[in-house]
């Protein structure tokens, strides 16, 4: 049933793009901030479809019987490539945010972005990085010799009592995109 939720919140995005979409903001800098903001809502709704089919679809990595469906390892990089492209278009939405114009007082551009998008960047970077090891853990996949991929889902495999080390990657990944993901918002 994690599909449901994937869908669903795909849904929710959706609806809030069209929102901001069409929802008018009176300040100058308003049409760049609904810009980012839209791109984001819009970059969630795609990952989510994404996850909501990999989840339906080819919910079989290979973790536990070293057969991976093709379309979990396509899905899940291109939902979290997608996911990237989201935190970024948010970091720009915060960035737009603090910094409505470009002739802000240079001393106070500085303290902000010292603080709260200097600390952004951290997080995004290490976002980035965790993106990475989903998508080299996906394409290390789908080469392994560990891993027996197929556009089937098959339950003739036998058990592994090992999860395949390309699968250790992915999953330490995403461990790491949701912590660093998680923490982009703290400032």
């Amino acid at each position: 049933s994690g599909f449901i939720t994937d869908y669903f919140i795909s849904l929710c995005m959706s609806l809030f793009a069209i929102h901001i979409l069409f929802v008018g903001s009176s300040p100058a800098h308003a049409s760049s901030l609904k810009c980012w903001a839209v791109l984001a809502q819009v970059g969630f709704a795609i990952a989510y479809l994404f996850g909501g089919m990999v989840h339906q679809f080819w919910a079989n990595s290979g973790a536990g019987d070293s057969v991976g469906q093709l379309g979990f390892y396509f899905g899940w990089m291109f939902a979290y490539s997608i996911q990237f492209m989201t935190a970024l278009s948010q970091y720009f939405f915060v960035s737009k945010l603090i910094h409505p114009q470009e002739n802000d007082n240079e001393e106070q551009r500085n303290r902000c972005q010292c603080s709260s998008l200097g600390f952004m960047k951290i997080c995004l970077g290490a976002n980035f990085l965790a993106t990475l090891l989903i998508v080299v853990g996906c394409i290390a996949s789908l080469v392994s010799p560990e891993i027996m991929t197929t556009s089937e889902l098959t339950d003739s495999a036998p058990d592994m009592d090992e999860t395949p080390t390309t699968i250790w990657i992915i999953n330490l990944g995403e461990v790491f995109w949701f912590v660093t993901y998680s923490t982009f918002w703290s400032p």
